[in-house]
């Protein structure tokens, strides 16, 4: 039996199970995102392309190691790629935990499911939104600005239903709304920045930590500031 032979049906339910568990990542990102505020053209190729470039390698080596060993017994080349892969794995874990974190996602789920496949897990990360914790206010203003906007696609997609023209535009027209939409959500997070500090700071000048004329300069420098976090 040739190392093609070998390697092709293997390599082919590798990527039927990259699939599968793709998909059970991808559910379990779009729950954490349910109810939450997030961009809506964000998105991080970086780690695809670091998720894909990993994936050749190995795949690559796996073939080599196959080729070379044909005339070897088949279990010690695999106990010379767990001994390489395993602790690649726990390494890709902290990896992918990291990245979650960047994204305020649970860095625990996400370094376990990057253990058990980081791959996958870097690949949804990198097409999935960073989650702004909006509160309050914020989060109703979020909303509201989300339902219009997404208002304003449904009637676009309805005007392209039956006019050709706008057909044509649909795509720039809703990337324009999911500019300004990205742009407003900004907004939101630099306020819901501002008042989560003024919200500690009357805290503070409640317990007597800091004087009312210190409280109110401090007040008046985060609300004047344009980029406050």
């Amino acid at each position: 039996m040739d190392t093609f032979s070998i390697f092709l049906p293997q390599i082919v339910t590798l990527f039927i199970f990259l699939i599968v568990i793709s998909a059970v990542f991808l559910t379990y990102a779009k729950y954490e995102q349910n109810n939450k505020a997030f961009k809506m053209n964000e998105k991080n190729y970086r780690l695809i392309w670091i998720s894909l470039g990993i994936l050749l390698i190995l795949t690559l080596g796996y073939y080599y190691l196959l080729k070379v060993n044909m005339d070897e017994e088949f279990q010690k080349t695999r106990r010379i790629i767990l001994m390489t892969v395993l602790p690649l794995k726990i390494i890709m874990a902290f990896v992918v935990s990291n990245e979650a974190k960047k994204q305020n996602r649970n860095k625990i789920i996400w370094g376990v499911m990057g253990f058990l496949e980081f791959h996958s897990a870097l690949i949804i990360l990198g097409l999935s939104k960073t989650i702004h914790p909006l509160t309050g206010k914020s989060l109703e203003q979020y909303q509201n600005i989300k339902n219009e906007m997404t208002n304003k696609i449904k009637s676009l997609k309805e005007l392209a239903k039956v006019d050709a023209r706008t057909k044509n535009i649909f795509e720039y027209q809703k990337n324009k709304l999911y500019n300004q939409f990205d742009k407003d959500l900004n907004t939101l997070i630099i306020q819901n920045k501002k008042d989560e500090k003024i919200h500690k700071l009357g805290q503070a000048f409640s317990a007597g930590v800091i004087s009312q004329n210190e409280f109110e300069e401090r007040v008046k420098f985060i609300q004047e500031s344009q980029t406050y976090f």
